[in-house]
């Protein structure tokens, strides 16, 4: 799948990235854009949304010197449903077989919803008769019944029809929709922390998405309207500085980067110019969101 452009949209960028054409980078090309966002699960402005996804893709490939024909599009945890299925069936041999797999998959068929896509069909995990779980299709195991997890994903129609409608400019097909949070998820936990059950958070600057990670699976997300714009917009008003000012801050905190002397914690400001500020102030006000942020974490993993 690296040949095949990806198209991420987040709260408040939107992201492409396309490989080189001659291969000789390890990393993709990509444009990034930033735009009106998402706020409370919608988007704040879906004309200029979907003029955003052609401008992106227009500079991607600008950069890249590559047309794009098909695309990978990443669906943000907000516009995303998952309904999680327990199925099961006979095993007609004595050992699992291609038609066992294929006859759960006929009872996890999704709903039709009128404001939502199926956009996938994934097994979580199976289980045989003595409770044995498998990550892996479990071909050639001994078993009288086969079990199942299944998870059907669903992108919300709002947010199918400003990409499709975005991307019906350009010409430009689907080659499929990917929930973000199964892309990272795959990408960043590995497999074996995966295979004990892992909790992955994005914190966007809108909004923060919960997901439950079984395996190559999530099996349950949850979008709190809350993000990293909160913490410095608190951080703006505690301290009387600048949007820029706060945001400069509140990276130096998160990352560590060592701009404390004694009483004072510097950060730029919007015309790049040096300014202290009081550190004690500083921290206890990101410290303050953080812990609602984490409260409403908590809430959404009972």
């Amino acid at each position: 799948m690296w040949d095949i452009p990806t198209l991420e949209i987040g709260t408040s960028k939107i992201i492409c990235m396309i490989a080189a054409p001659d291969r000789s980078r390890n990393l993709p090309i990509s444009a990034i854009l930033p735009y009106e966002g998402i706020k409370e699960g919608s988007f704040m402005d879906r004309s200029r949304a979907e003029n955003a996804i052609v401008s992106v893709i227009e500079d991607a490939e600008v950069a890249s010197s590559r047309q794009i024909g098909e695309i990978i599009v990443g669906v943000p945890g907000c516009f995303l449903k998952l309904e999680k299925l327990e199925v099961s069936t006979e095993v007609m041999g004595e050992n699992v077989s291609r038609g066992d797999i294929d006859a759960l998959r006929r009872q996890a068929m999704p709903t039709n919803y009128a404001d939502a896509k199926h956009i996938e069909t994934r097994f979580a995990y199976f289980t045989d008769d003595d409770g044995e779980i498998y990550a892996e299709e479990p071909i050639g195991q001994k078993t009288y019944t086969l079990s199942a997890c299944v998870v059907n994903a669903y992108a919300s129609r709002e947010f199918t029809d400003v990409v499709e409608n975005a991307l019906a400019k350009l010409k430009i097909d689907i080659a499929c929709y990917v929930g973000e949070g199964l892309a990272q998820a795959l990408h960043y936990i590995p497999a074996e922390e995966r295979d004990k059950s892992a909790i992955l958070l994005d914190i966007g600057q809108t909004e923060t998405t919960v997901s439950a990670v079984y395996a190559d699976a999530v099996l349950a997300e949850a979008t709190i309207d809350m993000g990293s714009f909160d913490v410095t917009g608190d951080l703006a008003i505690a301290i009387d500085a600048d949007i820029q000012t706060a945001q400069n801050l509140r990276r130096n905190y998160i990352f560590g980067i060592d701009a404390d002397h004694g009483d004072l914690i510097f950060g730029k400001d919007e015309t790049g110019r040096m300014r202290g500020y009081d550190v004690v102030k500083v921290r206890s006000t990101i410290e303050k969101r953080m812990r609602i942020i984490l409260g409403e974490i908590t809430k959404a993993l009972a």
